[in-house]
C-alpha cells in the first residue's frame, strides 16, 4: 500500500531537501567557507559540514543570530562529533547580531579570507519586508560570490493543507512571482543585477 505524507511530514522533507540543494550548489562552486544569517541553532551549518570536504562539506562557517539563547544551543549542537563519514570538524565562529547590518571588519575579514557565500535560509519571513530588503542589499554590499536566499513558497501551502502562515512568527510569505520581484528590488543598483 502506498501512504500519503502527511503535511508536518512534507515540511520536515522540505527542510532536508532544502539543505541538500544548499550543500549541492556550495559543492559544484567548490565553496567551503560560508556565512549563515540567521543559523539558529547552527542545524543547518551541522548538516552542511556533515561529509567530507571533497565530498561538499565545509572548513570553516560564521553563524549570525540575533537570538542569544538560539546560539547557546547551537554551540552544542556543532561540537557533537561528527559521524563516521566526517573529515575534521570546521572552524565554526558563532556571532551575535541582528544580521541587517554588516559590521565593516567582518565584511573585510570575509572577503580577505575568501568566504564564497552569504546563507540566508528561511530568515526573511521573520521579518518586515522592508528589514528584509535591507539585510539582503546589506549582505549583498560585501561582494562575496553567492548569496543563497529562501523562503517559504505561499502557493505551496495549498499542498501543506495550510490557508495561513507556516509559522505564527512569519510577518509574510512571498508567492513565487513576489519572491521573484523582491529578489530583483534587492538588486538592483548592484553588480549582481541582471
Amino acid at each position: 500500500t502506498m501512504s500519503i505524507a502527511s503535511p508536518e511530514d512534507l515540511r520536515i522533507t522540505l527542510h532536508a531537501q532544502r539543505w541538500a540543494f544548499v550543500r549541492q550548489l556550495l559543492s559544484e562552486r567548490g565553496i567551503r567557507r560560508v556565512v549563515e544569517v540567521g543559523c539558529n541553532e547552527g542545524f543547518g551549518l551541522k548538516y552542511l559540514s556533515r561529509l567530507k570536504y571533497t565530498s561538499g562539506g565545509i572548513s570553516h562557517a560564521i553563524g549570525i543570530d540575533k537570538d542569544v539563547e538560539a546560539l547557546e544551543k547551537a554551540v552544542k549542537v556543532l561540537a557533537e562529533p561528527f559521524d563516521h563519514n566526517a573529515a575534521v570538524g570546521p572552524n565554526f565562529l558563532l556571532l551575535q547580531g541582528n544580521g541587517c547590518e554588516v559590521d565593516p571588519e567582518l565584511a573585510r575579514e570575509l572577503v580577505r579570507s575568501s568566504y564564497g557565500a552569504v546563507l540566508c535560509i528561511e530568515v526573511i519571513e521573520h521579518m518586515s519586508v522592508d528589514e528584509a530588503l535591507q539585510l539582503v542589499r546589506s549582505w549583498l554590499s560585501i561582494g562575496l560570490p553567492l548569496m543563497i536566499l529562501s523562503t517559504p513558497n505561499r502557493d505551496f501551502n495549498r499542498v501543506l493543507n495550510i490557508d495561513r502562515f507556516r509559522d505564527a512568527d512569519h510577518k509574510f510569505e512571498f508567492t513565487r512571482a513576489e519572491f521573484q520581484h523582491f529578489c530583483a528590488a534587492c538588486v538592483q543598483g548592484t553588480p549582481y543585477a541582471p
